[in-house]
């Protein structure tokens, strides 16, 4: 018979969120002002690799290329009862001798769609370099949107980087970096995916990295929180309770 640790390490090592038994519902999408192909929009399962990862998520990893861009991209997702996230690296090379309007749009279909109160959380850095030997390299907003847009249900919910918006790497195989974060208090946000747009214009031959993170968390109503604490009251009150002594004689 297992021991109680043992046997909560068995359920631990069951359990759906740990396992990642089901794969999430992920779709792409890529745009490039130079291309009339583009967007181009596909499921990242099927433009790279997915493996799972060891809390439930899976990771995706691909890339693509043309004579006027590259894109790669690292992405996790994941998504229960009680949260969804995305945490992406996004790799982008303008490879034309002009500048480029870009997107990259990402929607994950959450497990348990939002209805009640929750939180977002969105988190992303840039980091810019010139390619070249000569000038400089230039970010700038697109479209009079925010580089980097949390949506829920398609809506943007959370944004960081402003419009308008402009970074530059000043010099020959110079970098830039920035970093933002916003969140949204608790509220009502109906909607069934969570996703993230990065939209931006590159100057020609310069390279951009973009990563992010966004949060999604349900906060559970007040019966549910009522029901935790007198969970971990019951449980205190079990730990606390003194042994037989007959037990401690019959062990000595």
């Amino acid at each position: 018979m297992l021991g109680r640790g043992k046997a909560w390490l068995v359920m631990l090592l069951a359990s759906p969120l740990i396992a990642g038994a089901t794969e999430p519902v992920v779709h792409m999408e890529w745009y490039a002002s130079s291309d009339p192909a583009t967007p181009i929009q596909f499921n990242p399962a099927d433009m790279g690799d997915s493996t799972p990862g060891a809390d439930g998520s899976t990771i995706y990893v691909g890339s693509m290329m043309d004579e006027q861009w590259q894109v790669s991209w690292t992405t996790r997702a994941r998504s229960d009862a009680t949260s969804s996230y995305l945490d992406a690296g996004l790799s982008i090379i303008n490879l034309s001798s002009e500048a480029q309007s870009f997107y990259f749009d990402t929607q994950l279909n959450m497990v348990a769609p939002t209805g009640s109160d929750s939180t977002v959380q969105l988190d992303a850095s840039l980091a810019l370099t010139n390619m070249d030997f000569n000038g400089n390299a230039d970010l700038n907003s697109f479209d009079d949107q925010s580089i980097v847009q949390a949506m829920l249900g398609g809506t943007p919910i959370a944004t960081v980087f402003d419009a308008p918006y402009e970074l530059e790497a000043v010099g020959p195989f110079s970098s830039a970096v920035d970093s933002d974060s916003s969140g949204t208090m608790p509220g009502i946000h109906p909607a069934d995916t969570i996703g993230v747009l990065t939209s931006f214009t590159l100057s020609p031959g310069d390279l951009l990295n973009v990563t992010y993170v966004v949060d999604v968390t349900a906060i559970p109503a007040p019966g549910a929180i009522a029901l935790i604490g007198l969970a971990a009251l019951g449980c205190r009150s079990r730990r606390r309770r003194p042994h037989d002594p007959g037990v401690r004689e019959a062990r000595s």
